[in-house]
């Protein structure tokens, strides 16, 4: 699902990004698409690297992708752990290991924080799943 905002824009919901290094495996890459299916079925607006076809996959792209966007990344790569502990200006990282979670358990935990915080409340924050 593509945001039909300004880059940068501020919203009143929380938006994400399932960064490509949330499916590294055909499990996890199964998982990855659940997440985003249920997720966007739900009104969660959400988006993957696969659906940014002309997208640069390193890490630091997908960084900036998700601040100038203003998307809360959900990744397990720890490397985006490093950088936002070192870039604090950053819509919010969800770290998740996705081996250890059913696809349901991610999609519940992400439909709450999207219900109970905002875009302000998650900016700078990192949460573990």
């Amino acid at each position: 699902m593509e945001s039909n905002l300004t880059p940068g824009a501020e919203t009143s919901k929380l938006r994400f990004f399932l960064d490509g290094n949330a499916g590294l495996t055909k499990s996890h890459r199964k998982a990855r698409k659940e997440i985003a299916k249920v997720l966007a079925e739900f009104g969660i607006n959400v988006t993957s690297l696969p659906s940014q076809r002309t997208f640069d996959s390193s890490e630091m792209t997908q960084w900036e992708y998700c601040k100038k966007e203003g998307r809360v990344m959900i990744t397990h790569n720890s490397n985006y752990l490093r950088i936002a502990e070192k870039d604090l200006n950053h819509p919010g990282l969800i770290h998740c290991k996705i081996e250890m979670h059913f696809a349901g358990e991610i999609v519940l935990g992400i439909s709450e924080l999207y219900n109970e915080l905002s875009p302000g409340e998650m900016r700078g924050k990192i949460l573990y799943m």
